[in-house]
């Protein structure tokens, strides 16, 4: 018989009047009364938050309070709301590596140099280099080298940035750093 587990709800620490946090990473907006400029009392139905991912793949939300709009990571949001905090401890740690999981049993506090070995650990980060893995070894990385090749030779052929963010579905300013060597500088071209 499998072990059903039941989804807990608890402010958020900070927003408590206006948001939730889920022991499985979900967060929600609670019904509440809004007085506009114009004098006007609007409702507003609370409901679960859509989910950004942020380039290193963290999972984030906007919580927004009297016009005031605040970028959130979702694990921290969960971490302060589920565990309590220690003071030595100031970071959040994913304990399986996968930054899109945000449930409360795979979060946990840490120093900065218990994630650092963490990650080591998991493979996240190269002990060789002792920086983030680059290219396709990041989960972050949606192009491969050959894309990237693809972008620096359509600079070549006198394609301009904004053609070349068509072309590859990147943004312009993704489009100049690669084709420029600033991103990806560690692909080499391939000698014909």
């Amino acid at each position: 018989m499998a072990l059903v587990v039941e989804e807990r709800w608890r402010k958020v620490p900070g927003f408590e009047k206006f948001y939730e946090v889920s022991s499985f990473g979900n967060v929600r907006s609670l019904n509440r009364t809004i007085l506009r400029q114009n004098g006007a009392v609007e409702y507003k139905r609370g409901r679960v938050l859509k989910q950004g991912t942020k380039p290193s793949g963290y999972r984030f939300v906007n919580l927004c309070v009297n016009g005031s709009q605040r970028c959130c990571n979702v694990h921290r949001l969960v971490a302060e709301a589920f565990i309590p905090i220690d003071p030595s401890r100031h970071e959040v740690n994913h304990r399986d590596g996968i930054k899109a999981n945000n449930m409360v049993e795979n979060i946990e506090w840490a120093t900065r140099s218990e994630n650092c070995q963490h990650a080591f650990d998991t493979g996240l980060r190269s002990r060789f280099s002792g920086v983030c893995l680059k290219g396709e070894a990041n989960g972050a990385c949606r192009l491969s080298p050959s894309d990237v090749r693809n972008v620096r030779e359509m600079r070549r052929s006198g394609m301009t940035f904004k053609e070349i963010g068509k072309e590859a579905m990147i943004s312009v300013p993704h489009a100049y750093r690669l084709a420029s060597g600033k991103r990806q500088a560690h692909i080499r071209e391939v000698a014909a």
